[in-house]
């Protein structure tokens, strides 16, 4: 059974690598890509906005973690961080990272699922898998049909 606390230092811990990613990324998309205007946007604005929404989010996380970390009765001693499901989702971006644009979309985000709920025990394969399709589906629907954004969904490099 998980702890509350537990809970809420994996979610500080998550919300301040999110907002850290998110900032990354608006700075990134601000120095290297054209930002364009409003009514028209350039190759930066998407990701730099994406970027905000993530910073966003994180620090929404992490407040909301460091509020019941704070109301928590155990001691920090106790806390375990364990490196396996860590290593499992930095594992899954780097491969997102290294496999989208050789081999399309769709690989990147099934491997990437697969490979971040390895290490967690109340996944099962099955359950994964359909996670993986189902947010393959989901990313196709809004990045390809509904943005119009072009995408390569699949690619044989060799």
């Amino acid at each position: 059974m998980l702890d509350i606390r537990d809970a809420a230092i994996r979610d500080a811990v998550g919300g301040t690598g999110i907002a850290v990613t998110g900032a990354a990324t608006s700075v990134y998309a601000a120095v290297q890509y054209p930002f364009g205007t409003l009514s028209r946007m350039d190759s930066g604005f998407f990701p730099f906005l994406l970027g905000l929404l993530l910073v966003l989010f994180g620090v929404i996380l992490l407040v909301s973690a460091l509020g019941r970390i704070w109301r928590a009765e155990r001691e920090l001693s106790e806390i375990r961080f364990e490196l396996k499901p860590f290593i499992s989702v930095l594992a899954a971006v780097l491969l997102f990272a290294v496999i989208a644009r050789p081999f399309g979309l769709v690989p990147a985000i099934v491997l990437t699922t697969l490979t971040a709920t390895a290490t967690d025990r109340n996944i099962r394969w099955a359950e994964a898998a359909i996670l993986a399709v189902l947010l393959t589906g989901l990313s196709i629907v809004v990045f390809k049909v509904l943005l119009g954004l072009q995408f390569i969904l699949f690619r044989w490099p060799f």
